[in-house]
């Protein structure tokens, strides 16, 4: 799975074997010299499963919409920081991170700090774009 981070067939199963090695490092974190502990150091190196993926960008698409655009959703940053650019997905990238920016951080007194950090963070990652992606944007 490490090395087919390209591969969602080989990434769709990353749950479950997360859950193994969980399980045999409570039984025995010794086992075979530690060797549970390399793979879950792999692990934590692979995007999330395909499925949060899909139902992360849904609902961090769906959020600011459900709150008349007055949020930034954490999903939208993680989103794009952590899959789109494991999978070198550029414009679900960009198109995240504008959404994220496009949200009126005063239009929710209660979340300003909030929104305004996301959105710093928007605008750092949209600024080192091509520095995560191997080829040029649109």
């Amino acid at each position: 799975m490490a090395t087919g981070k390209d591969r969602p067939d080989l990434l769709a199963d990353s749950a479950v074997v997360r859950a193994l090695v969980e399980r045999g490092l409570a039984l025995d974190d010794t086992y075979a010299k530690g060797a549970l502990h390399e793979v879950m150091i792999s692990l934590e190196a692979l995007p999330p499963p395909w499925a949060a993926r899909r139902i992360g960008r849904e609902r961090s698409i769906a959020g600011p919409s459900r709150s008349h655009g007055a949020c930034v959703r954490a999903p939208t940053s993680r989103l794009a920081a952590s899959v789109s650019v494991a999978t070198q997905n550029r414009a679900e990238f960009e198109d995240l991170l504008e959404r994220a920016l496009a949200v009126d951080p005063d239009a929710d007194p209660s979340g300003r700090l909030a929104n305004v950090i996301a959105q710093r963070r928007a605008r750092a990652l949209l600024s080192r774009a091509d520095e995560l992606f191997l080829e040029e944007g649109p």
